[in-house]
């Protein structure tokens, strides 16, 4: 499972990390839904700080993966 954080769904779809060849969750303030193995999750990047980190702490137990890895900038989006 991969996980991105795109507040404003800025991202080029056609950047490879939407190419559906993994479940991919994409955390965002726009929208829920599921496109493909692409989930968006809207969440409130509005709340304060200490709420947010919360928020985004229970999404990312209640997956099924056992490793995270974060990663920065579009130059690894790119060859994710």
């Amino acid at each position: 499972l991969r996980i991105l954080i795109d507040r404003q769904l800025r991202l080029d779809s056609k950047l490879t990390v939407f190419d559906n060849s993994v479940p991919t969750l994409i955390l965002n303030a726009i929208k829920t839904e599921i496109i493909g193995n692409n989930r968006y999750l809207k969440l409130g990047f509005d709340e304060d700080k200490i709420a947010f980190i919360n928020t985004l702490t229970k999404v990312l137990y209640e997956q099924d993966g056992t490793k995270l890895v974060f990663l920065e900038g579009l130059k690894h989006l790119e060859t994710a």
